[in-house]
């Protein structure tokens, strides 16, 4: 389990590809109804109301985002 200190460098990392990037830490466990939901995805889309199609908000696992950068080029190292 990582603490928000783990992190701290690898949001700064992402920061320096150019993305926008929001982050938060929460001292609680996941909410019931999202921990399943998170299960073995790489990439979890939540639809809600009120939100157009192209600013849906996705939750995407660090590693496998890391890994989406690399691959497209956007990021020599994160």
């Amino acid at each position: 389990m990582a603490a928000w200190f783990d992190l701290t460098h690898r949001v700064k990392e992402l920061e320096n590809t150019g993305l926008t990037i929001a982050s938060d830490y929460k001292g609680d466990g996941l909410p019931k109804w999202l921990a399943p939901a998170l299960g073995d995805c790489d990439v979890f889309v939540l639809n809600v109301k009120g939100i157009s199609t192209d600013d849906t908000l996705c939750i995407v696992r660090l590693d496998r985002l890391v890994k989406l950068l690399q691959s497209s080029g956007d990021s020599e190292k994160v």
